[in-house]
């Protein structure tokens, strides 16, 4: 990838963590539950933290014509993929399902956003002619995918519970 084709996928890649961060800003604002307001409050700053790693690097091709991705998970704005052993058996669930359908559609439209996010940066990761371009797109890759599991299962679980689960499995901050 020449220069100008890093620099516009990584100015690409910032608008999309933009309108993630927007996004997730508001779905926490949105909605009711507390324990959903935190995950969706958490999965803002995540893209803030990506926002920040790109604009980085988008100033490191400005400056050197290269992609030099800092190494380290979150030091690096980029956080360690979740482990999905933790999350709970959907056989958990219990009670009657309560969500509000804003919520459901949220968490729809966020998997959604993953997945889109995932595809964009597996083809930036194949494109890529560097090495340390190539790892970064495949670190996003994988803290997407754990961004899109986590919702994934917030969706099957608030579908068949009253409640969030995330709160009890993860140590996310209040």
């Amino acid at each position: 990838m020449v220069r100008q084709d890093a620099l516009a996928v990584v100015e690409l890649a910032i608008e999309r963590e933009k309108g993630g961060h927007s996004f997730y800003t508001k779905a926490a604002e949105t909605t009711q539950a507390t324990d959903g307001r935190r995950m969706f409050n958490w999965l803002a700053q995540e893209e803030l933290g990506h926002l920040k790693h790109l604009e980085e690097v988008r100033q490191n091709i400005i400056d050197t014509g290269k992609i030099t991705a800092k190494k380290g998970g979150e030091s690096a704005g980029i956080s360690t993929p979740l482990d999905k052993k933790s999350f709970p058996w959907s056989s958990e669930a219990v009670g009657e399902a309560k969500a509000d359908t804003k919520e459901l559609e949220a968490l729809r439209i966020g998997i959604k956003a993953e997945k889109e996010d995932i595809a964009f940066y597996t083809k930036a990761a194949t494109e890529s002619t560097t090495p340390e371009a190539r790892e970064m797109y495949n670190r996003l890759v994988a803290v997407e995918k754990g961004h899109q599991e986590l919702l994934e299962e917030e969706y099957q679980w608030l579908s068949k519970s009253k409640t969030y689960f995330t709160i009890h499995r993860f140590n996310l901050p209040k």
